[in-house]
This record gives structure tokens, C-alpha cells and sequence, in this order.
């Protein structure tokens, strides 16, 4: 048996639904398929984590998380210029190994200043003079271990472990001034930025070399250099971190994963005024509030949480140190002080 399509006359209601229908598509069709059309954004997903902008004045790295340092390579510091041009010599010198934050390039010439979140700058330096450090850390040899052997460098990464072709040597008992920038990383060995010096002690220099693959901390221990304001606005983020996170919100986001994608704290110029010891206390105040909802936290995050607390405790103390300081308001944080590490 077979069906025959039955016909009939249409009612002016059922004319006129299908004209919105067909109008619908129409017009659907027109705005999701007209040439350049752009298609409507997505709604924002409403999360418990907001990462606020990094706002900084200073060159960054293509992705802006992370500030660019220029390193001073010459052994008799680095002449000013007053603007970007050869006679603009001004008597001013930026000493060798200090880290400054190029602010911007021009020709053959780099603005830099002390502060990666302040456009205010000390003038401009050669290029040529300066080593770019794009990374966040900084190493120094674990001077503690008597176990650690001396630490051996070489020019090129595929050099690396070949005694035949050691460009440095660590001098032992030494202790290096300051931490030594990390400028990139391959297969475990760190290119580092380092002074060194002649045998008879006669020259004196900044260069790049690879170190072997270390292993941390036995080997070595990381530092971040750090300015004030980074640390204060990011120890701002941490606490509304932490506070959410013992409020029992965010179960399925430990802080460990949240904060190894890009740490960015640091610290910076001589405290000189009372509010800011009190800004750090009254965050810390809040954090020895008890545990809220307790029963209802993930065991990680209850974990996680009291780790967090700890280390923004180690914080608030190195911030209140004027002794982890220079006198240009650049301290040296140890990594091992920051949330997620």
C-alpha cells in the first residue's frame, strides 16, 4: 500500500507562521554567511580566578607576562645618554652586572629605568653594552652543599660536557654578589649570564655561558629579581586566591596549577613609609582567620591553602627587610619563597 500526500487549503494563520519562519532563516542565514560578517563573541565564562593585566611600562616578552632586564656588560659600566644619539654623552655610568628595565629601543640605543611598571627612565645605553635577560629567574651555586662539585662552564650548549673545551671555572669558596640571570634553557642546561675574571686577576668581564644540567637545589637555588610595587599588587592576588580558595569555591583548582603557569612576584625599593608594612599586615590578619566551610574543601585545597598562607608569611617578612634591598630598590627573592613553587 502506498500513501498519497493529501492536499488541502492553507488557513491564513498557518501563512502566516510560515512567513516568520521563512523570514527567520533568512535573515540567519544573511548574518552568518554575508562576506566579512564577524560571528557574534561568546559569552564570558564567569570563573572564580581573574587574572588582572600585568601593566607594565617596560619591554616584555612577546606573551607581556614577564618584564625584559638589560644586563650591563661592560667592565667599566655603561655611559648615559640623554637621548638616543652618540652626542648626547652625558657623565653619568650604569656599572657592570646591574639589571636595569628597557623601557624602549631606538636605533642603536635602549631607554632604562629602574622600575618595569613606571615609564620614568635614568636615559639611554648602547645596545651593544647591554645583555637582554627575557627569563624571570636568576641562579647561584649552592654554595652550602660540601658535596656539590665546582660548577663548570661552557661557550656553546653542544659543548656541554666535554672537559677538553671548559670556558669557566668555578673558583671555589667563592660566593658570587649577586645571581647569575638565566637567559634561556635546553635540554636541562641553563645559558646564564656571569662575571668573571682573568687567573692573574688582571681583567675583569660579563659573559654568557652554559652550565651543565643542574639538579635544584643541590646543585643551585633560583631567585627572581623583584621590585615593591610587583609585589604588592600581586601579594593582592594571592590573598583574594587564598581567601577564595578557603571559602571552598574552587575545588577543582589547585593553587599549584594556577600559579606555575607564570609567577610574577617581586619586590623592590627601600620601605620609607609606614603604610606599607600595615598593608602586608592587614592581608596577613585576614589569613589567620579560621578555616571557613571547612568540611566542604577538597583535601588538596585545604593542603594547598595553609601552604599558601605559609609562604605569604615568608613574604611579608622579606618585603619589611630593608637588608634584602639595594640601595636602587632591587632585592633578590629566593624562589622557593612564591605560592606554587
Amino acid at each position: 500500500m502506498t500513501f498519497a500526500r493529501r492536499q488541502r487549503g492553507r488557513t491564513f494563520g498557518e501563512v502566516m507562521f510560515v512567513c516568520v519562519i521563512l523570514s527567520a532563516v533568512i535573515v540567519g542565514g544573511y548574518a552568518l554567511l554575508r562576506p566579512g560578517a564577524a560571528k557574534p563573541a561568546p559569552p564570558p565564562v564567569k570563573g572564580v580566578f581573574a587574572e588582572a593585566p600585568p601593566g607594565y611600562k617596560a619591554m616584555t616578552t612577546p606573551d607581556g607576562l614577564i618584564p625584559l632586564k638589560a644586563v650591563i656588560a661592560p667592565s667599566s659600566g655603561s655611559i648615559v645618554y640623554s637621548s638616543p644619539n652618540g652626542g648626547a654623552a652625558t657623565t653619568k655610568r650604569l656599572s657592570m652586572f646591574e639589571s636595569y628595565f628597557p623601557i624602549e629601543a631606538s636605533g642603536d640605543y635602549v631607554r632604562v629605568g629602574n622600575d618595569p611598571m613606571s615609564a620614568a627612565s635614568l636615559g639611554w645605553v648602547r645596545r651593544s653594552e647591554v645583555i637582554l635577560w627575557p627569563t624571570r629567574e636568576a641562579m647561584r651555586p649552592n654554595t652550602s652543599n660540601p658535596d656539590r662539585r665546582p660548577l663548570l662552564l661552557w661557550d656553546k650548549r653542544d659543548s656541554v660536557g666535554d672537559l677538553r673545551s671548559v670556558r669557566y671555572r668555578e673558583n671555589a669558596g667563592s660566593e658570587p654578589p649577586q645571581p647569575y640571570p638565566v637567559l634561556a634553557v635546553d635540554r636541562g642546561a641553563l645559558l646564564i649570564a656571569l662575571t668573571w675574571q682573568s687567573a692573574d686577576y688582571s681583567r675583569i668581564g660579563v659573559n654568557t655561558a652554559w652550565t651543565p644540567p643542574l639538579t635544584i637545589p643541590d646543585d643551585a637555588r633560583f631567585y627572581y629579581l623583584t621590585t615593591r610595587e610587583e609585589l604588592k599588587r600581586h601579594f593582592e592576588q594571592y590573598n583574594q586566591t587564598l581567601l577564595e580558595m578557603r571559602s571552598g569555591v574552587s575545588p577543582d583548582a589547585p593553587i599549584l596549577k594556577l600559579l606555575k603557569n607564570h609567577v610574577e612576584v617581586t619586590v623592590g625599593e627601600h620601605i620609607d613609609h609606614d603604610d606599607d608594612p600595615g598593608f602586608l599586615r592587614r592581608i596577613l590578619r585576614e589569613l589567620r582567620n579560621p578555616l571557613r566551610l571547612t568540611d566542604r574543601q577538597d583535601a588538596d585545597i585545604r593542603r594547598d591553602s595553609e601552604t599558601m598562607r605559609r609562604k605569604l608569611a615568608k613574604l611579608r617578612t622579606f618585603y619589611e627587610n630593608p637588608e634584602n634591598w639595594s640601595t636602587r630598590g632591587i632585592g633578590w627573592l629566593p624562589a622557593d619563597y612564591l605560592p606554587g613553587n
